[in-house]
């Protein structure tokens, strides 16, 4: 997902003109899906106050609306339950294998904390993010499935629970690599949707490839 700083000007046009009828078409940008990613970074180093991270769909037709990080209009969300969790974690997937990095930032809360098998803890969701990315820059290609064994809603948080595999083609290698374990994840409802909070990830003698074959 790629940060565009000219749509958001007109969106933002858009929004104090009333914006009750789409633009006219010869003014109509192209479909797309915007955030304000770049506006925030220009805040920080202006060093004045950051907006929070937002999402936005310009239609075919010229009108706009604000999504969240699973491309749903914020007005359609709705209470939480267990099987948004499972969701959640189907989305980050899709996200993941496609080198989305905007998108899959967004299915963190800011203070994300991600403490992986071997790993020191990694603290913020961007530095969690810059850590995901390691496998694609070096130009491996990784295929991620999750097993959901629980999926709970407690105080206003969500935990799950889920068996792993990845199975990562390093560039040059005659065979993947195939490496398994277990995810415990701890998810805030933010906004009408579920981000991840805290992740857990380890290996596990009951947690191995033959589970996923």
């Amino acid at each position: 997902m790629t940060p565009q700083s000219a749509p958001l000007r007109l969106i933002a046009l858009s929004s104090l003109l009333g914006f009750g009828s789409p633009l006219a078409a010869q003014d109509t940008p192209p479909p797309r899906i915007s955030t304000n990613t770049e506006g925030a970074h220009f805040a920080e180093e202006e060093g004045r106050e950051q907006a929070k991270s937002a999402t936005f769909q310009m239609r075919e037709d010229g009108q706009w609306r604000k999504i969240n990080a699973f491309e749903k209009p914020q007005s359609e969300a709705k209470s939480p339950d267990a099987a948004q969790l499972i969701a959640a974690g189907e989305t980050w997937r899709k996200h993941y294998e496609a080198s989305n990095w905007d998108a899959l930032r967004a299915l963190y809360t800011d203070d994300a904390v991600l403490m992986s098998h071997d790993q020191n803890k990694i603290e913020g969701a961007d530095n969690i993010v810059t850590f995901l990315q390691r496998l694609s820059k070096s130009g491996a290609k990784a295929a991620i499935e999750f097993r959901p064994e629980e999926a709970k809603l407690e105080n206003g948080l969500g935990f799950l629970i889920a068996k792993y595999q990845m199975i990562i083609a390093f560039p040059g290698a005659a065979e993947p690599t195939v490496i398994a374990g277990r995810s415990f994840l701890v998810y805030k409802w933010v906004d009408g949707e579920w981000l991840i909070w805290r992740d857990i990830d380890n290996f596990a003698p009951d947690a191995t490839p033959k589970d996923f074959e």
